[in-house]
């Protein structure tokens, strides 16, 4: 029962989650957020393991199936010819009802007696052939002699390519067999590695600390050898990685092996063995760690074990990605490695495909190598053990002769920075996992390197600023968990102070996109076409760090440190975070210039609104019992405009298939059924959250909307004799129109009332009825005139900013003059109908 316990309370800190559950009505303030019992984490667990499952399914029979392509055996001789499954039927037809000569007997037939009763083999063949019908007839007169000297047996069916075309491993020719075994031996060694190595890397697994999950064991009446075995127990049976990618490995090589339902029995036995012997290999570097070890060297071990537990398990899945496309490195390491390091594992793997005894032969060779590793792992760690529990833990090493400078210092970026080279494991995290993430990239496509774009380095210095906010996140508020009381004493708020942290952070994000972007351009060249999409890649990483930790840090909550619980980020929220960052990537990679505008301003607003809210709720995390006011943000803003494209984009796609002939009508709808939807999302939002009313301010409306309304036709004006008059704005509007996707008459009824009517109704009520109002709230009422209509502006075509730009400002100081919206409609639909009617 101990053991058990043991083994759920690791579970328990490897995942946050309580297994016990929680009583309702009994929560405390400080409980941790992730303590939700055990069916969310089995439910995404399965589903982890379906996915795992799938990727291990095509990569065994996707290395399977290239084995097999490229050694043959003895189908590869003249004598046998790949056919496809039609052509192979139509043969075989014909061996088992051969051509009946008039006058009894068998006889030869012709050409033209062959061809004659070959009508349905020559029309699969001139379909094959692109619907050359000689080239068929001379194709099926040599199909037709071969299956004369060598029957049937001397065709096979073309293979294919399907990633989920079952492989049969005991098919395979012995070279074919040979190179399937060395490369699996290379990704399950690598994954072995990763087993061992990542466990000790956790970050919340501080090896420069005392572990008070296993001191509370020694005041219990058990011999330290008991509490090692324990201990060892635990770390075997909560090992995810073993559990979620090496059991779907092993039960899908298996299941190539022809073994069916027993493969996930033989897999349990295998991941079972080789997560004994990680543990043990684990236990006795960490005991060893903890009781011997100085500061500095724990904590120089745990970010080595970070880097090289990270290259080990990227380099398991790139071995199998560049065996299957025969990527030149993989070829060197099978060719020049000595034979115990590939040969004589592969012989293991291998063993399984000769049948039962070769299976028993394999899970015993394994299970007595990992026993060896298990108790020699537990014999180290019993004899580390006597040192005591921390014998080594002297923490005054980990003073450096500069460590004195850190309280005299005025800068924040210097502090934190001091702080990342102090934590060693996270600033392994933030600097160097990045590149190994480029590194693995380059492993498995060579060719990424061989001519260098802007995209490429845009692409590579954003992923790599954007995995750096994403690691030091948990990081700004986690490092003063325990004494976040400080904080108050400061000269600034909460918020602010989070504010400045995160500020700082950014900026080495940005540094670090920049000097990767710097390292690539200086080694390959610096790229002159499409040149802007570095500095958008850049700006990217300033603007999608700041929505990053306004989500990871939405739900700051501080753990009661005294009944165990350790700061916990939402995996949730982490991939969210991934999700933003891959469309952002997707969008700096694929879109025009405009577009990566649109999305970084949108972005802006988005992270600007979230990170609102963060700083409310960081007032109250020493006080969790007290509720924030709700109050609406930016974020909420932007999500209506979320609302409004992607129910007009739905309904368009709806309405374009039902209304192939009538686009326009099409439009109409799916605009206006968008707009029902963002207005009923503003009104939804309006009820519980009341925005503050301005009073109007004396204006004389008669005057001022004409102004308006003349100013912006004239602008407007201009520029569309500009557009057209002016070469490069005219070749850009010709480019513009060419790439758009449809043509649409303006002329028609449906577009001149989407433009005159439901367009100034539903982007008025939305834009200064809803956004603007919270702008007001954030900002003074100029700024928040002048971001309205820049957001109004961005949403709209690139070539019509400077006008859409003035209109935007013209109907937010209305609205902010009047408090009223009517005005705004009547300026926008009198200047939309100014505009079609210059069309």
């Amino acid at each position: 029962m101990a053991i058990l316990k043991l083994s759920a309370t690791q579970a328990r800190n490897q995942f946050g989650n309580n297994l016990r559950g929680s009583r309702k009505g009994m929560r405390e303030a400080t409980a941790s957020k992730h303590d939700r019992g055990l069916l969310l984490p089995v439910i995404f667990g399965l589903l982890f393991i379906a996915i795992a499952s799938n990727s291990c399914y095509q990569a065994v029979h996707g290395l399977a199936r290239y084995a097999r392509d490229q050694w043959p055996g003895d189908e590869a001789t003249g004598d046998v010819i790949e056919v496809s499954h039609s052509v192979h039927f139509h043969l075989s037809f014909r061996t088992r009802h051969p051509l009946d000569q008039d006058g009894g007997g068998e006889q030869t037939p012709g050409d033209q007696e062959k061809l004659a009763g070959a009508h349905n083999l020559i029309s699969v063949l001139e379909a094959e052939n692109g619907g050359d019908q000689e080239a068929a007839k001379e194709r099926a007169l040599e199909l037709l002699a071969h299956l004369d000297q060598h029957g049937i047996d001397g065709f096979v069916v073309r293979r294919t390519n399907d990633l989920y075309k079952f492989i049969d491993a005991r098919e395979l020719s012995a070279e074919a067999r040979s190179w399937f075994g060395r490369v699996l031996a290379i990704v399950i060694g690598f994954l072995a590695v990763a087993l061992t190595l990542m466990p000790l890397s956790a970050r919340n697994k501080d090896l420069g600390s005392l572990d008070l999950h296993l001191a509370w064991l020694f005041c219990l009446p058990l011999t330290g050898r008991e509490i090692l075995s324990g201990r060892f127990t635990a770390m075997v049976l909560v090992k995810p990685l073993a559990w979620l990618i090496l059991w779907p490995l092993f039960t899908m090589l298996f299941i190539s092996m022809g073994y069916a339902w027993l493969s996930p029995l033989y897999a349990l036995v295998a991941t079972f063995a080789l997560s004994a012997a990680t543990a043990g290999i684990e236990l006795a570097v960490e005991t060893w760690m903890r009781t011997a070890a100085s500061f500095r060297l724990k904590k120089n071990v745990q970010s080595l074990a970070t880097i090289f537990g990270t290259l080990a398990f990227i380099m398991a899945i790139a071995a199998g990605v560049a065996a299957s496309r025969s990527v030149a490195w993989i070829n060197w390491i099978l060719d020049h490695s000595p034979e115990w390091i590939t040969s004589i594992p592969g012989k293991l793997i291998e063993m399984p495909i000769d049948g039962p005894q070769g299976m028993l032969t394999f899970l015993a060779s394994l299970v007595a190598a990992s026993t060896l590793c298990a108790v020699s792992g537990w014999s180290l760690s019993a004899h580390a053990l006597r040192l005591g529990l921390s014998g080594g833990n002297d923490r005054s090493g980990a003073r450096s002769k500069g460590a004195g400078t850190a309280a005299r210092s005025t800068s924040l970026a210097r502090f934190e920075w001091l702080l990342l080279m102090r934590d060693r494991n996270l600033a392994t995290m933030v600097l160097v996992v990045p590149l190994i993430m480029v590194f693995y990239q380059v492993l498995i496509n060579p060719q990424l390197l061989e001519n260098m774009s802007a995209q490429k380095l845009a692409v590579f210095g954003f992923g790599c600023g954007v995995w750096a906010a994403t690691t030091t996140a948990p990081h700004v508020l986690m490092s003063e968990t325990n004494s976040l009381w400080m904080i108050f004493s400061l000269p600034v708020s909460i918020a602010e102070h989070f504010e400045r942290r995160t500020r700082a952070w950014r900026t080495s994000g940005t540094l670090m996109a920049a000097a990767v972007i710097t390292g690539l351009a200086l080694w390959k060249g610096f790229p002159k076409e499409e040149w802007w999409r570095i500095p958008a890649g850049l700006a990217g990483v300033w603007v999608i760090s700041l929505v990053v930790y306004a989500i990871m840090m939405g739900n700051a909550k501080l753990p009661d440190t005294t009944k165990g619980e350790r700061p916990k980020i939402s995996v949730g929220r982490i991939y969210g975070c991934m999700l933003i960052g891959g469309l952002v990537g997707a969008t700096i990679w694929h879109g025009t210039a405009w577009q990566i505008f649109t999305s970084l301003i949108l972005w802006w607003f988005f992270g600007f609104g979230m990170w609102q809210s963060v700083s409310r709720r960081l007032q109250f995390l020493l006080e969790p019992t007290e509720a924030t006011q709700p109050q609406l943000t930016l974020a909420s803003a932007i999500s209506a405009l979320i609302v409004f494209f992607v129910a007009q984009a739905l309904s368009l796609a709806l309405l374009a298939g039902g209304l192939p002939h009538d686009l326009p009508a099409a439009m109409l709808y799916s605009y206006t059924i968008g707009g029902i939807a963002a207005l009923a999302y503003c009104g939804f939002r309006l009820i519980d959250h009341r925005l503050p009313e301005t009073a109007p301010s004396p204006t004389k409306l008669a005057i001022a909307l004409p102004l308006w309304t003349l100013a912006c036709i004239s602008v407007g004006a201009i520029w569309i004799t500009m557009l057209r008059s002016v070469p490069p704005l005219r070749s850009l509007q010709e480019t513009a129109e060419s790439a758009a996707a449809i043509q649409v008459d303006v002329s028609s009824w449906q577009i001149v009332l989407l433009a005159t009517v439901a367009a100034p109704i539903i982007e008025e009520l939305v834009f200064r009825g809803f956004v603007l109002r919270i702008m007001q709230t954030i900002w003074s009422t100029r700024s928040a005139v002048f971001a309205n209509a820049l957001l109004f502006a961005v949403v709209h075509p690139a070539l019509s900013f400077p006008a859409v730009f003035l209109l935007g400002l013209g109907c937010a100081t209305l609205y902010t003059k009047t408090q009223r919206v009517w005005p705004c409609i009547v300026l926008h639909a009198i200047y939309n109908a100014a505009i079609v009617a210059m069309q």
